[in-house]
């Protein structure tokens, strides 16, 4: 039967079947051409096969009529479009409801997103658009085509329409799974798919259909009985029956289904009570066609094709459940194969492609989760593939740690193959209802903390104390992105959740899972609160969680600290780790951790990155304020500083060692210990302020550091990651905190749209210490600083020679449960440590001001603490033991603690021997060594002392102290005073340390005598800050004074200060005078600070101690006593002090007034050049004019190699630097006065108008076929394409120092960085650096041009004939020399600038053409210049020129032009004038084929005369050439004009013109039009004039005027030139013109062509005024002129009018005009074929000066091995292109063989590029850039405005 059905062909039978399907017999009939057709042993690629498909499918129609059909019945509510990686499509966050939404271009641009946060993207792993889901997206953002409420009325298709389909599509799925079963071995995979597009483009076909097929595909793929029957063996055995002794088909089918379902792993370890879990079944069972399909996708790793087809039906509601049933199926067995595969990338995102499409829908989500346990097998499948990568961890003890972390280095986490799985788990727990279930399962929270487990103290830093690491690991990079995808994020989703009072059972039922686990790891690693110091890890995802929900659960829910029973063992464990890592960022700040290598310092900058901070630092940090305010105050304080290592240092004995830091480093962990300090105590994060105070103050801290991009804030702002979208208040604050800089174009570059901190900013927001904490460079912390500094003193804040402390915020508000972290502020431990401090600040001048701000800081913030319940006063001895510092003070409260006097301090002798002097010295040199070469680039928890500079080296107490080298102790008073001490010097010797100082010092005897407690030791002097201060006074303790006993190897350190005496006497240090401190009573003015408070050491101190007096009246009291000592005690030194400190002001305001002076020079110095620079410009015209009445002298030239000054001699020639290029600038400028708009859609087309290249082009190619080529190529001009044209920066070389200095560069081989092709002559030039390629000799000889520039009264006949003479006679060849050597080189580089192409325009090889292109590289300069001065001479102000080379250049042409080329002027001045007297050489002309006159461009005669004529050229001579040939222009401009004419106006004036002749040979307008109309008639160049497209330029009637203005326009461009000819030959300055109107007149007084009789200046002058003939009679001149041009245009009339009717007004080059709004040119090209391939470019480019399309980087349209872009920049600009890259949006610019991305023409609404469109939002054109690119490209300039050239090698 179905060889029957085959004979009837591929039309006959499919509507033969169709007619018989609804029949039994048809079916089987059906069934059985099936079954041959679709033979599993016939290869499943055969063509044939699948178009009977398609037209059995068709049921009779073709296939395309069939799909049509079926397409209108699709009732599909959503779009479904599936696309793969790098397609472009939408995110709305206004219409998201999932994070994960997106919709394709055509969806996005028919809805309304107006005014929404969207952004275009292109996908990574491939989407689906989701147009239509309600789960998904807002219905307001739907298309006019999807949604549920879309206009269309559902219809159903009728019943014959799909009965072929539901009959055949079965089979075809069948056939498809067949043939993946029989491949499948891994080695066959691609081989199958590959084999199976065919099929596989059929399946997409028909979902191509839309809904109606979609119901087809899905009862196919869903129903179990259909499945059955097809798989059943015995079914398939009849039909395919096997020989005999072999097994049938579908037994080996079947074995290979078998044998793949049980290769396929699933995670081992599976819980027992989880094991019947559909996902984690051991055995799989397939149902339907779709479960086998998606096993089959598994198996073979999603295939592409295979992914784009099971997501193309998603649309069917039907489909989604089942497929997403399918897909939960198979979860487990998808993570294991992540593990196992070789292309973890590929795979991730093709799994990703398919689950973000089916769990972004919470109702299905929620379904699947309760149905089939989601999070169950997500959970376990997650723990699968980290519980194969662990390792024993060997945090503290190894042998006594039974932890297991995982193993960074595996390929897991290399790979990041969990990612798929940990991405689907965020997206399921962004769902309310799956979290909820999360969150109430015990099960589940537990697995997912024993998951966390295995991350806590993974990649484990070990460091290095005896040589650096010889291999640094990368491992890091995997530890840190892990902790941040597989642990914050989904720890962000959860905490999401748990906002508001109602889901407080869910955070403390996950606190608790939490603890418990924290316990369990403390318990595992056997941990201290010691650990051990040479180890970190920066990863503790299980304490973060802890701080993270913990601090959420007290702000938001109103939790209570006591709820969660948190003991004190517990929290001395948890503060453990956290602490270790603030301890660790210090030390690898000061550089303990160097021979770590550098991935250290990578850990510690990422762990502060704005990425991470959220999930790292700041939870770190809140862990410690949490255990400050639970743990006892003092533990907590004298816990910090072990761990920092600094208790050694805060002793008071003479002697001391520290066994854990180098001197060096004691200071800086000091710094870094008060800092964290401080931040415990004044950060907010998570202590209870708002989102949105947070947000502000990263926001500040950002601005502060540097003004930033939009772009840059919304990446530098911390997020918290799995959380997408900017913060919803981000721009209201960023509006309030600082003000929007416009982008500008600067001398360095292009500048983006910025913001910067407003005022208020400085003055109340910023914050130090959050700084500190956000800054991942050093940089960023002292930019911030010195911002500051410069904000207060530009505002007359801060008036001081040095800088301002930084303006620590003041104590603010946080949430009630956390107030008792505050207690620190009052506990004594504190109190004491911060004594010792201030006491060796002002004994130690070595210890800088950062430890003192901090410690002052530390004391205001705890004075404006409220008090805390007090304690009992408790005793305290008068002698206190050195370091038990809780045992200082008699309370924990600060006021009455500052005024406690300190009297002795027992401290324990040091017995080991000191090191000597010299041994000093040399530590100390070496730690100044080690501390440059240490120096981070880096900080994390940075010390404070980078606001104030930088710390200097510091020594330990040993080398500073005064220790009396026999080391006896001397008897002395018991007040302090120094001994052999050193000069002070200045207020800056605190922070100088690049020495050290011992003095002697003198001991306190055995019997000490005690002051009273009322007694201080005054104030010291400033001769008193020395060193000899670092050790106070000791004595022994072979005594026991009362309540302290007999402590063996002790002494005693007189001490008698209290911190307010401290304070007095440091704020006398810092003012550099005694007793500057008066308290508020002793002073007539109030001190209290209202405003912003700003200032140095002793402003802030005073603050403090003013506060301090009045707040308490003990305080103040003593203050007084204190301040009246001082008085008392220094009034006997007063005047010597006096005097001292009156010499030390003097020598300071020396010193100041010769800075001063020193800079004031250096700034007239540096005036006085700019001046002289500009005196060189614009003074050109002075030093003109002294040379013509001055004496002859040699101008000299300054060489920038040698420095040398010299003429330039024959012999020794000096040449300007200059940069030879090929340009097509002037080609593009066109007659059209608008300009042309870039396509942006099909029905716009573009036109140029009549560019000047193609007109000239024409106009030569016209002449070359009716004329002589020798004639031809001297009546035009060529390089309006390609033209050479010269350029420099005004420097002069030396000719040998420019060889010489070619020679080094390539011997140096600099140009190899440079990107110099010095092979070919490119240098930079030695002073300016600007791209130079040649150097132009300097000829001009300014003695013998000056003579030769005064002109001669004398009348034109005459000069006409003396210039005959001079054409007549042969010119001398000079001799050669050095210098006509270098102009024949400079020749040379000129003819090799530009392409060949563009300088041969004859057949053969004749002196026309190079004399052609000679004077064509005059005129180039000459237009160029021209349109850089705006297309006229029109001057709107008086700013000088750019230095010009075009003078020496004509001297170069001139010569080569009369020695070379050689061709005879004087038959073409006899053709000009008609005064010729040799009759011979006449005749011989005739017989030529000459152009006619009236057919020359009369600028290019004046560059023939003006180049090969003698040089100096007579100014005089010069005149009567311009006259000559203005003659002809006006006799052309009057043939020009008579065509325009109408037939009856061109009447009237011919008539008219013969009335008005008078005896002058009718000199008049009408007269001349009248004579040259009546001589031009007889030659039919007036025949259908009227009808001639855009000739006439008006029907009205021609007024003389209308004549007149038409003549000057015609003209114009013409004295323009001559104009700019005369300033460049004569040196005449141009003159001043300020109106367009005015022009022509100002040009031909300047010209010399308006005679004594004519108007001058002021009055009018018309153009025939200024008409002068050489002959003496004119109209004979006329005649022959006109006769020439009648004797062509008889032979040829419409040719020889277009030849006449040649219009010399070019509008100024433009770029085409682009659209205001990019997404139009994206759209646009992106999907448009290139004209060349006609295919879809990979990465598209649009001329912006044709608007041609190209390929960048493209093979495809490769011509004779140059790519398109290159081929198109010499075609379209002589080697210069500007490209837009559509896929970028970035201008590519190519130069010859470089190329650079100079930047985007397009900004956002924020001012802000954005290059590769990686942010997506709409851009919006920059007019000002695009300006800036046009003037560049006119300019030529853009060589020197683009610094990063690179060479494209061909390959762009």
């Amino acid at each position: 039967m179905a060889e029957m059905l085959l004979n009837l062909g591929k039309n006959g039978a499919p509507s033969y079947l169709k007619a018989q399907i609804t029949r039994s017999r048809g079916q089987q009939q059906l069934s059985d051409l099936l079954d041959n057709l679709l033979d599993p042993q016939k290869p499943l690629e055969n063509w044939d096969t699948l178009d009977w498909c398609r037209h059995l499918l068709a049921g009779g129609t073709t296939f395309n009529e069939f799909a049509k059909t079926v397409r209108v019945y699709d009732n599909a509510t959503t779009c479904g479009l599936v696309w793969t990686a790098n397609f472009v499509a939408y995110r709305c966050r206004t219409c998201g409801i999932s994070p994960c939404m997106s919709l394709c271009s055509d969806c996005f641009q028919g809805g309304d997103h107006s005014g929404h946060d969207f952004n275009m993207f292109r996908s990574q792993a491939g989407g689906a658009c989701d147009c239509g889901d309600i789960s998904v997206m807002q219905a307001a953002g739907f298309c006019s085509r999807h949604g549920p409420e879309r206009p269309v009325r559902f219809q159903q298709p009728p019943n014959e329409l799909l009965i072929m389909a539901e009959n055949i599509v079965p089979r075809l799925l069948l056939r498809f799974i067949q043939h993946l079963r029989d491949n499948c071995k891994p080695e066959a995979y691609l081989g199958a798919i590959q084999e199976a597009e065919g099929m596989l483009e059929l399946l997409h076909d028909l979902c191509k259909m839309g809904g109606a097929m979609h119901g087809v595909l899905t009862t196919a793929l869903t129903n179990p009985q259909l499945y059955k029957n097809l798989t059943d063996i015995s079914n398939t055995s009849k039909k395919y029956k096997a020989e005999k002794g072999k097994r049938s088909y579908a037994e080996m089918n079947r074995e290979c289904y078998l044998a793949a379902l049980e290769s396929m792993q699933i995670p081992k370890n599976i819980p027992r009570h989880l094991k019947d879990c559909t996902g984690l079944q051991a055995e799989l069972e397939h149902k339907t066609l779709l479960e086998e399909l998606v096993f089959w996708a598994v198996k073979y790793e999603f295939p592409q094709k295979m992914v784009t087809l099971l997501l193309n039906m998603l649309p069917f509601n039907d489909y989604k459940e089942p497929f997403t049933r399918a897909f939960v199926q198979h979860y487990s067995r998808i993570s294991v194969a992540l593990t196992d595969t070789e292309h973890p990338e590929t795979l991730s995102n093709r799994v990703v492609h398919i689950s973000v499409q089916l769990f972004s829908n919470e109702n299905l989500a929620t379904k699947v989760t309760d149905e089939m346990q989601l999070l169950h097998v997500m959970v376990i499948s997650l723990l699968n593939m980290i519980e194969d990568i662990l390792i024993p961890s060997t945090i503290g003890e190894p042998d006594q740690n039974f932890h297991m972390v995982v193993n960074c280095a595996h390929r897991t986490l290399v790979f990041n193959c969990y990612w798929p799985v940990v991405s689907d788990l965020i997206n399921v727990l962004s769902h309310k209802q799956v979290a909820e279930r999360f969150l109430k399962d015990q099960t589940l929270l537990k697995y997912w903390m024993v998951f966390l487990s295995y991350f806590a103290g993974m990649n484990l830093n070990i460091r290095e104390l005896s040589q650096h690491v010889e291999f640094e690991p990368n491992t890091y990079y995997a530890a840190f992105s892990t902790e941040l995808e597989a642990c914050a994020a989904p720890m962000w989703q959860m905490a999401s959740h748990c906002k508001t009072k109602e889901t407080l059972p869910l955070s403390k039922s996950l606190l608790q899972v939490c603890k418990n686990h924290l316990q369990d790891w403390f318990d595992a690693l056997n941990i201290s609160d010691c650990p051990n110091p040479y180890q970190i890890s920066y990863h503790l995802p299980l304490h973060r969680y802890f701080a993270v929900l913990f601090s959420q659960a007290v702000r938001k829910q109103d939790a209570k600290i006591h709820d969660f029973d948190l003991t004190e063992d517990f929290l001395q464990k948890l503060m453990v780790h956290p602490l270790a890592i603030q301890v660790a960022n210090c030390e690898i700040h000061c550089g303990m951790w160097a021979r770590n290598g550098l991935q250290i310092r990578g850990q510690a900058m990422t762990y502060a990155q704005s990425h991470f901070c959220n999930s790292m630092i700041d939870p770190d940090l809140f862990l410690l304020q949490l255990c400050g305010s639970q743990l006892d105050p003092d533990y907590f304080t004298s816990k910090i500083f072990e761990r920092f290592c600094i208790m050694d240092w805060l002793t008071f004995a003479p002697k001391y060692k520290n066994s854990h830091l180098e001197a060096d480093r004691e200071i800086p962990m000091l710094e870094g210990a008060l800092t964290l300090f401080a931040m415990l105590l004044n950060n907010r994060q998570l202590l209870g302020i708002s989102d949105k105070e947070v947000l502000q103050a990263e926001i500040v801290t950002q601005l502060c550091a540097r003004d930033r991009t939009h772009s840059q804030l919304i990446d530098l702002v911390p997020d918290k990651t799995g959380l997408t979208g900017p913060e919803k208040d981000f721009e209201t604050i960023l509006k309030q905190v600082s003000d929007y800089k416009e982008p500008v174009f600067e001398a360095g570059g292009m500048q983006q749209g910025m913001y910067t901190p407003k005022s208020e900013v400085w003055e109340k927001h910023y914050d130090p210490l959050h700084s500190i904490l956000r800054a991942v460079h050093k940089r960023d912390i002292q930019s911030a600083m010195d911002r500051y500094t410069a904000f207060v003193k530009n505002a007359n804040k801060f008036s001081g020679s040095g800088s301002p402390w930084p303006p620590f915020q003041p104590l603010k508000i946080i949430h009630r449960e956390f107030t008792s972290l505050r207690r620190v502020l009052h506990c004594r431990t504190l109190h004491g440590i911060l004594f010792t401090i201030l006491y060796k600040a002002l004994h130690n001048k070595s210890v800088p001001e950062p430890p003192i701000y901090m410690a002052l800081n530390l004391l205001d913030m705890a004075v404006d603490c409220p008090s805390f319940p007090l304690r009992k006063k408790t005793e305290v001895l008068d002698r206190v033991l050195d370091k038990q510092f809780k045992d200082w003070f008699p309370m924990s409260y600060v006021l009455p603690n500052l005024s406690h006097t300190i009297k002795e301090v027992i401290v324990p002798k040091l017995l080991q021997p000191t090191r000597t002097s010299v041994e000093n010295a040399t530590a100390n040199a070496d730690q100044l060594l080690n501390s440059l070469l240490n120096d981070e680039v880096f900080v994390l928890l940075s010390p404070a002392g980078l606001l104030a500079g930088g710390a200097g080296i510091v020594t330990d107490a040993v080398t500073q102290g005064n220790i009396n080298p026999q080391g006896t102790h001397t008897q002395g008073n018991a007040t302090h005073q120094g001994s052999n001490l050193a000069d002070y010097t200045s207020d800056d010797d605190s922070m100088d340390t690049s020495e050290t100082e011992t003095a002697s010092h003198s001991t306190a005897s055995s019997t000490a005598t005690h002051a009273p407690p009322s007694m201080h030791t005054p104030a010291p002097t400033p001769a008193q800050y020395s060193d000899s201060g670092a050790i106070p006074k000791t004595s022994n303790n072979s005594f026991t004074s009362s309540g302290t006993s007999h402590l063996p190897n002790t002494e005693v350190v007189q001490v008698n200060e209290s911190i307010l005496s401290l304070l007095v006497k440091l704020h006398s240090r810092l003012c550099g005078k005694e007793n500057s401190y008066k308290p508020p009573s002793k002073r007539s003015t109030d001190s209290k600070v209202t405003g912003m408070k700003v200032g140095d050491g002793p402003y802030y101190i005073k603050l403090f101690l003013d506060k301090v007096s009045r707040l308490s009246s003990e305080a103040n009291k003593l203050l007084e006593e204190i301040c009246h000592v001082n008085e008392t005690t220094d009034d006997g030194d007063d005047s010597e002090q006096n005097s001292i400190s009156e010499r030390r002001r003097k020598a300071r305001e020396r010193q100041q007034k010769l800075l001063a002076q020193f800079a004031s020079r250096q700034k007239k110095f540096m005036e006085q050049a700019l001046e002289s620079d500009v005196m060189d410009e614009c003074g050109s015209s002075e030093e003109a004019k002294v040379k013509v009445t001055s004496k002859p002298t040699i101008e000299e030239y300054d060489c920038v190699i040698c420095g040398q000054s010299s003429p330039s001699t024959e012999a020794n020639p000096m040449g300007m630097v200059v940069l030879l290029q090929a340009t097509s600038v002037l080609g593009h400028r066109s007659q059209n006065p608008e300009s042309c708009h870039l396509p942006v859609s099909d029905g716009m087309t573009l036109y140029q108008g009549n560019l000047c290249s193609a007109v000239h082009d024409v106009r030569l190619s016209t002449l070359q076929k009716y004329f002589d080529d020798a004639s031809c190529l001297q009546a035009v001009s060529i390089g309006w394409e390609g033209g050479v044209h010269t350029q420099t920066c005004g420097h002069y070389l030396h000719l040998h120092c420019h060889k010489s200095y070619l020679q080094s560069l390539r011997t140096e081989q600099i140009h190899m960085t440079q990107n110099l092709a010095v092979e070919k002559g490119e240098f930079t030039c030695p002073l300016c650096r600007q791209l130079s390629n040649a150097v132009l000799p300097c000829t001009r000889q300014s003695t013998a041009m000056s003579q030769a520039m005064v002109p001669v009264e004398t009348d034109m006949e005459t000069v006409s004939k003396q210039l005959a003479s001079i054409m007549n006679t042969s010119q001398t060849i000079p001799t050669s020399s050095a210098l006509t050597k270098a102009m024949s080189c400079v020749m040379e580089d000129i003819t090799n600038a530009t392409y060949p192409k563009f300088t041969n325009y004859c057949k053969t090889q004749c002196p026309e053409n190079l004399f052609l292109f000679i004077y064509s590289v005059a005129r180039t300069n000459l237009e160029l210049e021209l349109v850089k001065r705006g297309g006229n001479l029109v001057s709107t102000s008086r700013t000088p020129q750019k230095r010009s080379c075009i003078g020496s250049l004509l001297d170069v042409l001139g010569m080569h032009c009369r020695i070379v080329v050689k061709l005879p002027l004087l038959p073409r001045w006899s053709r000009l004038t008609q005064i010729y007297g040799n009759k011979d050489k006449k005749s011989l002309m005739t017989d030529k084929k000459e152009v006619p006159l009236l057919y020359h461009d009369v600028t290019s005669m004046l560059l023939q005369f003006v180049l090969s004529l003698p040089q100096p050229l007579p100014k005089e001579h010069y005149i009567c050439i311009v006259k000559t040939l203005y003659s002809l222009l006006y006799i052309q401009s009057l043939a020009i004009i008579s065509c325009r004419f109408p037939e009856g106006e061109r009447i009237a004036w011919q008539e008219n013109g013969n009335r008005l002749k008078t005896e002058s040979h009718g000199m008049t307008l009408e007269g001349l039009m009248s004579h040259v109309i009546t001589l031009l008639s007889p030659s039919w160049l007036y025949l259908d004039a009227d009808m001639l497209p855009g000739i006439a330029i008006c029907q009205s009637v021609w007024s003389p005027q209308s004549v007149e203005n038409a003549i000057q326009e015609q003209c114009l461009p013409f004295l323009r030139i001559a104009a700019l000819l005369q300033h460049f030959i004569f040196q005449d300055d141009l003159p001043p013109c300020q109106n367009v109107d005015l022009e022509f007149e100002v040009l031909v007084n300047y010209l010399g062509l308006v005679g004594k009789d004519l108007p001058t200046k002021g009055q009018t002058v018309y153009s025939l005024r200024c008409l002068q003939f050489v002959h003496s009679d004119p109209n004979t001149v006329i005649k022959v002129w006109c006769e020439e041009l009648a004797r062509f245009v008889k032979k040829l009339q419409q040719t020889g009018k277009n030849l006449l009717l040649y219009n010399p007004t070019f509008y100024a080059p433009r770029l085409l005009e682009l659209p205001q709004n990019y997404d139009k040119i994206f759209q646009y090209y992106r999907k448009r074929q290139c004209h060349v391939c006609c295919q879809v470019p990979k990465d598209p480019a649009v001329c912006l000066v044709c608007g041609a399309m190209v390929c960048l980087k493209s093979e495809c349209c490769r011509q004779q091995s140059i790519l398109e872009s290159v081929q198109h920049a010499i075609n379209c600009g002589a080697g210069t292109a500007l490209y837009l890259g559509v896929n970028s949006s970035t201008v590519i610019i190519v130069r010859g063989q470089r190329a650079c991305a100079w930047g985007s023409l397009y900004l956002d609404s924020h001012g802000e590029e954005d290059r590769d469109l990686r942010r997506g939002k709409p851009l919006h054109l920059s007019r000002e850039r695009f300006q800036v690119l046009e003037q560049l490209w006119k300019t030529l300039s853009i060589d020197h405005s683009c610094k990063r050239w690179m060479w494209h090698h061909n390959r762009l």
